[in-house]
């Protein structure tokens, strides 16, 4: 019995690498908006930019996976209480960092020319370069700014989806619009909890190995 079944996974493998594949490997670049979960805060702008890699299936079916740097920032309005418990006032903050995020994309794309794709899939990443601002008040005159108010290694994790276009310059050069929306799950930090989600809107220009399928 377990040969018949390690011949069949042999076979079946055999099968796949003896197909018409190809493999992805790209630049990303863009913007997008970003504001936490469960906090009421206010859009903000981030950037976006790394490297892809993509395997493609013979027919519908890709795996993607990429390399980002992102940054995330949240504008909210924070009350701050004195030493009783009473309100004394009401302050602007915007906080965030940069994150290195990596996503496993596995997804659907049309076929023809010009392709639709649809994927979903996990990220998880590392906050770094973290920067906190809060700005004056009746009550606070100063404004304040804090350089890695983190003071510690926050791990990100979350789901994706992605809806986006692909299309041949080339025979081999490859471009790509795409939107993806991201929601943090968790993220780690000493007992600190704050999630982000955000959009983004990213350009990709990816280079093909073999032949187009």
């Amino acid at each position: 019995m377990k040969k018949i079944i390690l011949f069949l996974l042999l076979s079946v493998s055999l099968n796949i690498y003896s197909q018409d594949k190809s493999f992805d490997f790209g630049i990303r670049t863009g913007g997008g908006l970003s504001f936490l979960v469960g906090n009421k805060s206010e859009i903000s702008y981030g950037l976006t930019n790394g490297i892809s890699f993509a395997y493609n299936s013979p027919k519908t079916f890709f795996l993607q996976a990429d390399l980002l740097i992102e940054r995330k920032t949240a504008r909210h309005f924070v009350t701050f209480t004195n030493d009783i418990g009473n309100s004394i006032g009401v302050r602007e903050v915007i906080g965030g960092g940069d994150i290195i995020q990596l996503y496993i994309m596995p997804g659907y794309k049309t076929k023809g020319k010009t392709k639709l794709l649809l994927s979903g899939g996990i990220f998880g990443g590392i906050f770094f370069n973290s920067h906190e601002t809060i700005f004056p008040s009746e009550h606070y005159p100063e404004k304040e700014v804090y350089n890695d108010p983190i003071k510690g290694v926050v791990f990100d994790f979350g789901i994706s989806a992605s809806i986006g276009v692909q299309h041949p310059i080339t025979e081999k050069l490859i471009f790509t619009i795409e939107n993806r929306f991201n929601v943090s799950i968790e993220n780690f930090m000493r007992g600190v909890h704050f999630d982000f989600a955000n959009n983004n809107l990213m350009l990709g220009l990816a280079y093909r190995f073999s032949k187009n399928n």
